[in-house]
């Protein structure tokens, strides 16, 4: 029973870290893009304000419409 222990532990590090790189590369671009908005969020608390990501959104528009293409 001792012996099975650390085989055991062994094998939950290996499905935990199977399932954070799973996580990771499922996650592609949306985790840099979280990231970003985390830190300009608080960087500069006028970030989020509607009316600045409207502004984005507004100028980014020919980007997204080729994107999705």
């Amino acid at each position: 029973m001792a012996d099975s222990l650390p085989a055991a532990v062994a094998a939950a590090r290996t499905t935990a870290a199977r399932r954070i790189q799973s996580a990771i590369r499922g996650g592609g671009i949306l985790i840099p893009f979280v990231v970003t908005l985390v830190l300009l969020s608080l960087v500069s608390p006028s970030f989020l304000r509607f009316q600045n990501l409207a502004n984005i959104l507004d100028q980014q528009a020919g980007i997204i419409i080729v994107a999705c293409a």
